[in-house]
């Protein structure tokens, strides 16, 4: 399980885009931004992945690494 915590950003919402280093979508998430977000990553395949959060028009990106589920 992933966990993002994260700005609350009243009015907004938080879009996620979640992809392998070969620039696959794995998973997406569109949400209110309410400071907290979940994604499953049960099934996914061990190794890095880039996180992409964009709220009220500002992106961030950042690497992750899964290891066995």
């Amino acid at each position: 399980m992933l966990v993002l915590e994260h700005r609350p950003a009243p009015g907004a919402a938080i879009a996620l885009t979640i992809s392998d280093m070969a620039g696959m979508i794995i998973s997406t998430l569109n949400r209110p931004a309410d400071g907290h977000a979940e994604i499953d990553t049960k099934g996914w395949p061990a190794g890095n992945y880039i996180v992409q959060a964009t709220i009220g028009g500002e992106t961030t990106s950042r690497r992750i690494m899964v290891m066995d589920n």
